[in-house]
């Protein structure tokens, strides 16, 4: 019957239940979105204006001009630096003991 969990699927459930309870759990997290974005299209047309398609806030800016969507090296520089810069902060924080999860609330 669709949607009724089997008794194999329960049991599934209950040995994941009990190893995220008492198994160590290795955390994973999102520390960044998408930067650059592939475009089925190189060009992107707004009210009779074509324009270079943006590609992502380190190749080139979001406003629909024609210096903005032009690609900048220096924005994929800065990302590179604030990427490391974030790097550097979650590595003072793993060290310092506050990725513990007893410690979130």
């Amino acid at each position: 019957m669709p949607g009724v969990p089997s008794a194999s699927g329960s049991r599934m459930w209950s040995r994941w239940r009990d190893k995220i309870t008492f198994d160590r759990l290795q955390k994973v997290g999102r520390m960044a979105d998408q930067f650059a974005k592939p475009r089925s299209n190189p060009t992107e047309t707004r009210d009779g204006v074509t324009l270079p398609s943006y590609r992502g806030d380190i190749i080139n800016s979001d406003a629909f001009d024609e210096k903005s969507h032009v690609s900048d090296p220096e924005m994929l520089i800065q990302a590179y630096s604030q990427s490391a810069s974030t790097l550097n902060l979650l590595r003072g924080f793993a060290r310092g003991g506050f990725t513990d999860l007893q410690r979130v609330t």
